[in-house]
């Protein structure tokens, strides 16, 4: 009982802390627990006997857990807001590098902006051939309205 009442105020900061109950798999003991809970919730729904209470469904229901992120794709969404905020601390990175050299062209052999440059003309290329990609209209305009070269 002690262990459940830890996990669950541990999932709830989790939560408190970064908006969602998508627990990354470094966090292991409270995303085994997490998925137990889902697992009891599955066989509950089957009708068998589960120590999932209704107590404390309604406890994580009031924390948003997502029961089947399988199919609801929640932890992809997640995985790709934490994408896109990466995307940005490198294009701030680009602009820093645009007020130092005047330009927004790095080149290949650039540390880690050189490559970057590389990849967003890639996927803003695979984009032009009608393929999907992470690069986004709001992300080309953004890179667009820095002068950055996109072929």
């Amino acid at each position: 009982m002690f262990l459940l009442c830890c996990l669950s105020r541990e999932l709830k900061q989790f939560h408190q802390k970064n908006g969602h109950c998508y627990i990354p798999r470094e966090n292991e003991k409270l995303a085994s627990w997490l998925n137990v809970q889902r697992k009891h919730k599955r066989n509950g729904a089957k009708g068998k006997d589960t120590p999932l209470t209704d107590e404390r469904i309604r406890l994580l229901n009031d924390i948003d857990v997502d029961w089947d992120p399988s199919i609801s794709g929640g932890f992809e969404k997640v995985k790709q807001v934490d994408r896109d905020k990466e995307w940005e601390v490198v294009f701030n990175k680009l602009c820093e590098y645009k007020k130092v050299h005047g330009h927004a062209d790095p080149k290949k052999k650039e540390p880690q902006l050189g490559p970057w440059a590389c990849r967003m003309r890639m996927l803003y290329a695979r984009n032009a051939k009608g393929e999907t990609t992470t690069l986004n209209d709001a992300k080309v305009a953004k890179l667009q309205s820095i002068g950055f070269r996109l072929t």
